[in-house]
């Protein structure tokens, strides 16, 4: 019987979707190509998904097809994390933007770890669906909504904004930095392809 992965593993083995997603909309179209490929190989050694990654990796409209299944797929693991998982995973995050010692930073790691722990066993997708549904009802207003809804829906972001805030900020930095090497990859391919074309 195979092992169950770790929540780290299993994002780990979406992630690139994410990237493949971010270089897209950057326009970065041979930067998409080499996440898709990172992607790919990864899916390569495992049975369950090659069958459905070979018959659309290279279609037209297969590559958006598999960022976006995987991209969700990644969303899905992630959302099905309590917060408490996620603190673990983003403990290097704490640990370079939360430096003890620097001059007016102190106390902002446990001040950052105690954000995370008054919602450690809540399942974080549940709490971004909350905060979705009080942003939107925030951006209607009491034109859609009663004063009530309206007030509610301010008491939930400011309850959870922290934690929100925080995770969009680490997972957004976890995307830049495995962009960055294919980007530069891309880039020196294409000057090769300048150079010898």
């Amino acid at each position: 019987m195979a092992e169950e992965k770790t929540l780290e593993e299993k994002l780990e083995m979406y992630v690139y979707a994410k990237v493949a997603k971010a270089l897209a909309s950057a326009k970065d179209e041979r930067g998409v190509k080499f996440s898709l490929d990172k992607l790919v190989d990864e899916f390569d050694a495992r049975e369950d998904m090659k069958g459905f990654v070979k018959k659309v990796y290279g279609e037209p409209k297969g590559d958006k097809i598999v960022a976006d299944y995987f991209s969700e797929e990644y969303d899905r693991v992630l959302g099905s994390s309590t917060i408490d998982n996620l603190k673990e995973i983003y403990n290097p995050y704490f640990e370079s933007y939360f430096k003890e010692g620097s001059e007016g930073e102190e106390g902002a790691r446990e001040k950052a770890y105690e954000i995370f722990d008054k919602f450690k066993d809540d399942n974080y997708g549940s709490i971004r669906k909350k905060v979705e549904k009080a942003k939107a009802i925030m951006d209607a207003g009491e034109d859609a909504f009663e004063k009530d809804e309206v007030e509610d829906a301010e008491k939930t972001l400011k309850k959870y904004g922290k934690v929100i805030s925080l995770i969009n900020i680490f997972e957004e930095d976890k995307i830049t930095k495995l962009s960055e090497p294919i980007r530069k990859d891309s880039r020196k391919k294409l000057a090769n392809d300048i150079v010898l074309g």
